[in-house]
């Protein structure tokens, strides 16, 4: 039986560039999937199958429901971007829990709809603030879960909880594009079918490792999926990226070596972390957050190292960066050149604790309007 390690990647030398920037699983895609795109490579001058249809059933199957209930997207961003056309009109508000995937936003901003921003509390989502900014001009409330950039998760209880409290004519979209990762796969299937008002967003470019190809898809209630695909263009996912994905959802014992090489690989960065005495946010994804004092100073200093992470600014937090978990050989890189820079510079902060959780910024606690 092949081991979890077996599976990884190797990195020739240290001029070798890693980019560690996009949560990207550095594995790659299952074989079954490469394999498969190799022989569909001579069918490209053909159209690809309209709705996907082979690709939804085999969702189906594997979720054991109705094809109806699902429909494929371009990627996660364009199945927001058509939610955001159809529920984030002029005149409307979009609640989004902050800071989040930048798009929710961005999409329904540009669909005219006022964007309303709640906080995090202890790295989660406030959802008690989320309610309280509810008013009749709220059509959408979307959140993701786990949470990019901050790794953290919302557990079932606590969600089917929430949800209980939003009114019935708001659309709630809860975006798992890392839920395979997460200590509930089946959070979001489970909470479709308490509430008939939801949408759910999963993707292939994670955890199955299909970033390039631009492949996710939505499962909700028949009628809400009529209305998200009313509003697509034909052909908006192409041939290649229907035949990988619908590889990998079958190839489900590479995916099982992919989500443990991802635990093992946590435990040593999370010691590596804790010896270096560098703050860090416990998350459920194949990223982490880290406390570095200065973001930008600290990305710019790693790609010295030609490291590439995100520092994270843009999402309001301007002493963090995030980095994607790699296989031990990156980490130990990364955790050499975060000890030089910082016994090198002195904004590089050090933790009383070898264990230390971050202290959340205050703006992460205000509510804010724009």
């Amino acid at each position: 039986m092949m081991a979890a390690t077996d599976l990884v990647p190797r990195v020739e030398n240290a001029a070798y560039v890693v980019d560690l920037a996009n949560n990207e699983n550095l594995m790659g895609p299952s074989p079954l999937a490469i394999e498969a795109i190799q022989r569909e490579a001579a069918q490209v001058y053909r159209y690809p199958d309209i709705d996907g249809t082979p690709l939804l059933d085999a969702l189906a199957e594997h979720y054991e429901t109705e094809t109806e209930h699902f429909m494929l997207g371009n990627g996660s961003n364009e199945l927001i971007d058509l939610i955001a056309r159809q529920w984030a009109r002029p005149g409307t508000e979009v609640i989004v829990p902050s800071p989040s995937f930048l798009p929710y936003g961005s999409a329904s901003q540009r669909a005219g709809a006022k964007i309303i921003r709640t906080g995090l509390r202890d790295w989660h989502f406030d959802l008690d603030a989320v309610v309280d900014m509810i008013c009749e001009k709220t059509s959408l409330i979307i959140l993701g879960n786990p949470n990019n950039p901050t790794g953290t998760e919302i557990d079932r209880g606590t969600l089917e909880h929430w949800l209980a409290t939003i009114p019935e004519d708001i659309l709630v979209v809860l975006d798992e594009a890392y839920a395979e990762y997460s200590s509930d796969q089946g959070l979001g299937l489970a909470l479709l079918k308490q509430r008939e008002n939801l949408i759910v967003l999963r993707t292939f470019s994670k955890a199955y490792g299909l970033a390039g190809l631009r492949i996710g898809y939505a499962i909700g209630s028949p009628d809400l999926i009529r209305i998200v695909q009313s509003q697509r263009q034909q052909f908006n996912v192409n041939r290649l990226a229907h035949t990988a994905a619908l590889a990998a959802l079958k190839d489900q014992d590479y995916l099982l070596r992919v989500l443990g090489n991802n635990v093992v690989f946590k435990r040593i960065l999370y010691a590596g972390l804790s010896d270096l005495r560098i703050a860090h946010v416990p998350s459920f994804t194949n990223f982490i957050l880290l406390y570095c004092g200065y973001a930008l100073a600290t990305s710019e200093a790693l790609k010295t190292y030609r490291l590439l992470v995100k520092p994270l600014e843009r999402f309001g937090l301007h002493e963090f960066i995030r980095v994607t978990i790699g296989p031990p050989e990156t980490i130990e890189r990364l955790l050499i050149a975060l000890k030089e820079i910082q016994s090198e510079q002195s904004w590089f902060p050090v933790s009383e604790c070898p264990v230390s959780v971050p202290k959340q910024p205050c703006s992460g606690e205000k509510l804010w309007r724009y």
